[in-house]
């Protein structure tokens, strides 16, 4: 049976899926693309974080955030997920839903409206998290110092005056997939001081008017409207899911609605032992970059600027390695794997480098495809002027990421990788192969 044929026929597809989707996912990426040409990448990456539910060794939840701008299709993606036995679907939820203090319900009644126990073992998926990106300072620290907690894996308990002490403990472990508009630059400070607990990935780039416009009207006369697109795509996802928890004995209760965990997978990490070491490398260097410092000029005695900052708070790069070995992992699973190969560890670097300030991620791929960038050319790249690109540079110089020198009084400022981050390079000063790949910028992604 050849795609065209199965688009018009769902019962199909669906029986396609279920023969194909435990051995492999090429069936569920040509619906996807056929579909939706520029989100497959996206949709890939939440299916490689809800079969990271199955490792055995998992000790903290999977979270992956669509990021990007309104109507890139990051809801669209998540769409595809709705309604499956397995996620949890949430449109607007407050930190403080995960263990409810509410003075409306009684004590006994409250396990029955906590969020924690409905989502353990389950996909959560939110199609905005701008609520709680955008609070004020005071409140956003709250919200991300929950969600922090909850992201441990080891349950929540809280204390009110309400209702006194209340939560969960033991491993509660989940899988999330979210959305949200570019984050502000506070957002990433907070996320810094606090610890960041997400992995993020940009969303394709924009096309060109044109482009665009190609686009609108193919749209309008196409015979399959995008309804009908969005119900194709949730089918075979659909089946996709069910065949993957079915593979492992996975079942839902279907008076409690909650999941009866079956097998895990019992993953050789030794094996995997050459690409753990490309991603303690990437993990590293964008755990530097992304930590967090604050820089400003002040006027020196010759009428000049120097510029001052905070002792920096530099991330260390456990958690973020783990991570990203995780989801690679999920990556190997969906693609009916259990041991990782270059493809994985390419896909884990891209989302790796969107997990970072817009500004900062930009400068790391210029130093990445180029040896050296002087102020100009970050100038260019950013839109920003000369004193905003001297401030990044000098940011990531106190990270310790970069190397900053000027060639003569008055010229413009480069900067080159720090010698903690040589490594990325050979000995003729040409970028790794698979970074080089990770960075490409093939206008099929947003990294």
């Amino acid at each position: 049976m050849n795609k065209k044929s199965m688009m018009n026929k769902p019962t199909s597809v669906e029986e396609e899926a279920k023969k194909s989707i435990a051995g492999d996912i090429e069936t569920v990426q040509e619906i996807v693309e056929e579909n939706f040409p520029r989100l497959w990448e996206a949709t890939d990456a939440c299916l490689s974080v809800c079969a990271t539910l199955f490792l055995s060794d998992l000790a903290n939840p999977v979270g992956l955030n669509l990021l990007g701008p309104p109507g890139c299709g990051k809801t669209t993606v998540l769409s595809f997920f709705y309604d499956i036995p397995y996620c949890y679907k949430t449109d607007h939820f407050t930190p403080a839903s995960f263990v409810s203090h509410s003075v409306n319900v009684k004590k006994k009644d409250l396990p029955k409206i906590d969020m924690l126990p409905k989502i353990k073992d389950k996909i959560m998926i939110i199609p905005e998290l701008a609520p709680i990106f955008s609070k004020r300072k005071e409140y956003l620290e709250e919200n991300i110092g929950v969600l922090i907690r909850v992201f441990d894996g080891q349950g929540f308990q809280s204390d009110t005056g309400a209702q006194g002490r209340r939560g969960y403990s033991g491993e509660h472990l989940f899988a999330w997939i979210g959305a949200t508009t570019p984050l502000p630059y506070r957002v990433w400070q907070t996320m810094g001081k606090l610890g960041s607990r997400w992995l993020f990935m940009l969303m394709p780039k924009e096309l060109t008017i044109e482009e665009q416009g190609d686009l609108e009207v193919e749209e309008l006369i196409n015979n399959v409207s995008y309804k009908d697109k969005v119900k194709q795509c949730k089918q075979v996802i659909g089946s996709c899911l069910s065949v993957l928890f079915e593979k492992y004995g996975w079942k839902i209760d279907k008076e409690s609605g909650k999941v009866k965990v079956g097998k895990k997978i019992d993953w050789d990490r030794h094996a995997d032992k050459e690409h753990i070491c490309s991603i303690v490398s990437v993990a590293q260097l964008v755990a530097r970059a992304r930590s967090t410092v604050s820089i400003w000029r002040e006027k020196n005695r010759d009428d000049g600027e120097t510029y001052s900052y905070t002792q920096p708070i530099k991330e260390v790069p456990s958690r973020l390695k783990s991570l990203l070995y995780n989801l690679a992992r999920g990556h190997a699973i969906i693609h009916d794997r259990k041991e990782l190969n270059e493809g994985d560890v390419v896909f884990v670097s891209k989302i790796a480098l969107s997990s970072m300030q817009d500004d900062r991620r930009e400068v790391i791929k210029l130093l990445l495809r180029e040896e050296t960038v002087d102020t100009n050319k970050i100038c260019d790249t950013l839109s920003v002027d000369d004193r905003t690109a001297r401030s990044i540079m000098k940011a990531l110089e106190v990270l310790g990421v970069v190397n900053v020198y000027e060639e003569g009084r008055g010229s413009q400022y480069h900067i080159e990788l720090s010698d903690d981050f040589k490594n990325f390079r050979d000995d003729t000063g040409s970028l790794s192969g698979l970074m080089m790949e990770a960075i490409e910028d093939d206008g099929k992604n947003g990294i």
